[in-house]
C-alpha cells in the first residue's frame, strides 16, 4: 500500500528528483521507503548523498494527496529532514 502511494507521489515529481537517493521514513510504521524504487528498504547507502524525510503515515498521506503544503508541515514540525537538501533543488 505505501509503495503505491510513493509511486503516485513520484509520478507527480519531475523525472530528475525521482532518480535520486531520497527516502521517506514513516515513523509510525517503523519503515524506510525509497522514492527511486518505491519499495521498503532495510538500509540507506550513506556513502552517497541522500535525503530523508521523516514523518508519520497520516502526514505522508496529507502530503501526497496535496491536502497540506510541504512548507506548512515542515514549519509545524510534522516533517523532519536529514541529509543533503540539495538533492531536491
Amino acid at each position: 500500500m505505501i509503495e503505491n502511494i510513493i509511486q503516485t507521489f513520484k509520478d507527480k515529481l519531475s523525472e530528475e528528483i525521482g532518480k535520486k537517493n531520497i527516502y521517506f521514513e514513516i515513523s509510525d510504521k517503523n519503515a524506510i521507503y525509497s522514492l527511486k524504487d518505491c519499495i521498503k528498504v532495510e538500509n540507506i547507502d550513506k556513502n552517497n548523498s541522500y535525503l530523508i524525510f521523516k514523518l508519520n503515515f497520516e502526514t505522508f498521506n496529507e502530503l501526497v494527496q496535496g491536502e497540506k503544503h510541504p512548507e506548512d508541515l515542515l514549519f509545524n514540525e510534522k516533517i523532519k529532514i536529514s541529509g543533503d537538501i540539495n538533492l531536491i533543488s
